[in-house]
């Protein structure tokens, strides 16, 4: 990473020269690795079982189920760079999830697509 930009400036600098970008180009080896080494992988290896896997969150979208119940809807990415659309329920309906925030979550997918519970996910910001 280069000194002085922040997590969401080579996030954006990065999509806007390449069309993508891979959370490896903002958190750190040695982290990956730590977590690695903890059993806690990318949420590109999301599966059915109900696991714990890590992500960043390019944007949270507060969002409302048809009881009216708030949940967000997290675009996010792992080590590929494809972004994924992920549930997460349980939302308070008001803690702001930062753009470009780490995070980690026991997480799973279906045919509806990739979820979580917000009791169950762990985040901090890597800086806007």
């Amino acid at each position: 990473s280069s000194p002085g930009w922040t997590p969401a400036e080579i996030a954006t600098n990065y999509t806007s020269l390449f069309g993508a970008f891979s959370a490896l180009d903002i958190v750190s080896p040695a982290l990956i690795e730590r977590l690695r080494e903890k059993g806690i992988t990318s949420i590109d290896e999301v599966s059915p079982e109900n696991d714990v896997h890590w992500f960043i969150v390019c944007k949270a979208i507060p969002k409302k189920t048809k009881r009216g119940s708030p949940y967000l809807l997290l675009e996010v990415i792992g080590e590929s760079g494809m972004q994924r659309r992920m549930f997460c329920w349980g939302w308070d309906g008001q803690t702001n999830v930062p753009p470009y925030s780490f995070a980690y979550s026991e997480s799973k997918t279906n045919d509806f697509g990739t979820a979580t519970k917000w009791n169950r996910m762990k985040y901090r910001s890597l800086g806007a």
